[in-house]
């Protein structure tokens, strides 16, 4: 059954962001030509803010869906109320700081960047994002817990569907009347709600019968949150690290360049943090009750995002450069064109696939507090390094932030062998060093090659995506075929 349901999970999850994926690619490019770079590197500074800021909710919810685990492995309903009510309580009162904080900070942050937008249109901008940002905080958050921890994940996949759908249809007509671009951001917001409705609905007709008894004991304290929280506002300030010094160095037309090259890999982050999200859920369960099969399938999800980090990595590295050129034909405001930027999009994407596996089975076991105090030490080691760098090219801190991925996965690795279960260091560490040498290889092959066409982009792009993933496969079953071994036996047995 947890086969099934995780399956199940990571088809309907990859799906939809396939879907989103392809439209978070046409509307960037429909945004700038109707109102400009400086909108498109607006709502990218403010989502990156308003993403630290979120920050507020994120230790209780991943530690809050590991503590569920057992007390739905044992039908415990009883623990899963106290649970899901002390999380909501907790959400309803930090919705409230979370839309003070973005309302007040925000627009003091962006008031000295160059820009011709109005103070009043930045501010009204940070109001109508930030409500929807604390709408999610008080009531998606909250149902996402005990969804999750049910491993229904798909549930979740539907309803961002429903806003999505919500969304771009009132996208289109925005930019098709040509209104003011504040109705792209009440869009979005109307998506929300709509998504918030259908969550209250499956909520209220699956779990609330059997939990609304225990609706008064909201006193629980979800054990290691903190640790969790203060992990994940390091990795959430490393993530938003580039955007946010960007804006501040540069000013939001530069920001709009570095959102196109990093909405690439957002769009392949999404894919890789669904796959993450379907799987996790049952990686937790498994990892209660059985230590020994869960290293095996760790080793198995190991492989899997490393040899996708390599095959989306070296895909970047060749094509990103005849992508932005395609992509930005017609834009004369700002020149979209740097290498640099491309090769360093190209590294943060595959240091993010080596640290996504090792950062699920840390999450999946508990082991917050293990990693917390180096997460702080080589956030704040990598963060200050980057502003420094910063100041000479723009492009550097983002190496600087890969660097810390890089270097947080080799400290899990340890953790995860010392506290969780036992992993062949050796092979993981030469999975690691290949990856990071397998799309330079490419680079220096391929590089040179010249693209003018749409058509001969996506002939180009699909050869090379095939000839790209076969090496790794070839290279796959020479080094690791134990573990393919393992993934044959695992589908037969399940036909």
């Amino acid at each position: 059954m947890r086969t099934k349901i995780t399956i199940y999970n990571t088809i309907v999850s990859l799906l939809s962001q396939v879907l989103f994926l392809i439209l978070s690619i046409i509307f960037p490019r429909l945004i700038i030509l109707a109102f400009g770079s400086e909108v498109n590197g607006l709502t990218a500074s403010i989502n990156q803010i308003l993403n630290i800021i979120n920050l507020l909710q994120a230790g209780i919810v991943g530690a809050s869906i590991y503590d569920m685990y057992r007390p739905i492995s044992d039908n415990n309903k009883e623990m899963v109320g106290k649970i899901y009510y002390s999380a909501k309580k907790y959400f309803n009162k930090l919705s409230l700081i979370f839309f003070v904080f973005g309302v007040l900070i925000i627009p003091l942050f962006l008031i000295n960047s160059n820009n011709d937008i109005s103070f009043a249109e930045t501010f009204l901008s940070v109001v109508i994002l930030t409500l929807n940002g604390a709408l999610i905080f008080r009531y998606i958050t909250s149902y996402d817990i005990i969804i999750s921890a049910h491993q229904k994940k798909y549930i979740l996949v539907y309803s961002s569907l429903i806003e999505k759908i919500i969304y771009y249809f009132l996208l289109v007509i925005v930019l098709y009347t040509k209104v003011h671009f504040i109705f792209m951001y009440i869009s979005l917001l109307c998506g929300t709600v709509i998504r918030i409705v259908y969550l209250k609905y499956y909520f209220n007709k699956y779990y609330l019968n059997s939990i609304r008894d225990y609706s008064t004991e909201t006193n629980y304290k979800v054990k290691n949150q903190f640790y969790l929280l203060a992990n994940q506002i390091v990795q959430q300030i490393i993530e938003s690290g580039p955007t946010l010094i960007i804006t501040t160095f540069y000013g939001l037309a530069t920001v709009s360049i570095f959102s196109l090259y990093n909405m690439i890999v957002s769009a392949f982050k999404m894919i890789f943090t669904t796959i993450q999200n379907s799987i996790a859920p049952s990686f937790g369960d498994l990892s209660v009750s059985n230590k020994r099969q869960s290293s095996i399938i760790f080793d198995v999800l190991q492989l899997l995002f490393i040899n996708l980090g390599e095959i989306v990595s070296s895909c970047l590295i060749v094509l990103c450069i005849p992508f932005i050129q395609l992509y930005s034909n017609g834009f004369t405001d700002v020149n979209y064109i740097n290498v640099k930027l491309a090769f360093c999009i190209s590294f943060l994407c595959l240091s993010y696939c080596i640290f996504m596996p090792y950062n699920m089975a840390i999450n999946a076991n508990g082991q917050y507090r293990s990693v917390t105090k180096q997460n702080i030490f080589y956030g704040i080691i990598f963060s200050l390094l980057a502003i420094g760098l910063s100041i000479f090219d723009y492009t550097y801190c983002i190496i600087c932030f890969s660097l810390f991925y890089i270097v947080s996965s080799f400290d899990r690795v340890y953790i995860i062998n010392k506290k969780c279960f036992s992993l062949n260091i050796k092979k993981h560490v030469r999975r690691i060093i290949f990856a990071i040498v397998y799309p330079i290889m490419y680079y220096v092959i391929f590089s040179k090659i010249v693209i003018s066409t749409w058509v001969g982009f996506l002939l180009f792009g699909f050869l090379y995506f095939i000839i790209s993933s076969l090496f790794i496969l070839v290279v796959d079953f020479i080094f690791d075929r134990n573990t393919f071994r393992y993934v044959y036996e695992l589908i037969r047995s399940k036909l």
